[in-house]
């Protein structure tokens, strides 16, 4: 999934409004570096994401200390 032009696309407006913005597939990916100093993270899946890629992410980053998840869907039609 981390080769979509969607998922390439919101990490270049990420950076372009100075946060950093990382592709993953999975656990596997996510470095222990990105985490440093961070207090916050968001993490975006599309429609063909399987939610057990979502939940392992989510259960990795609570590994490593505590989360709250906040689920948020957003929809935008239109220019």
């Amino acid at each position: 999934m981390a080769n979509s032009s969607n998922s390439r696309r919101a990490v270049e407006v990420a950076s372009r409004l100075g946060t950093p913005g990382h592709l993953i597939d999975g656990v596997a990916d996510l470095r222990a570096a990105w985490l440093a100093e961070v207090c916050v993270v968001g993490i975006t899946a599309g429609a063909s994401a399987p939610y057990s890629i979502v939940d392992s992410v989510i259960d990795a980053l609570d590994a490593l200390g505590p989360v709250t998840v906040v689920e948020c869907e957003t929809i935008h039609f239109g220019p």
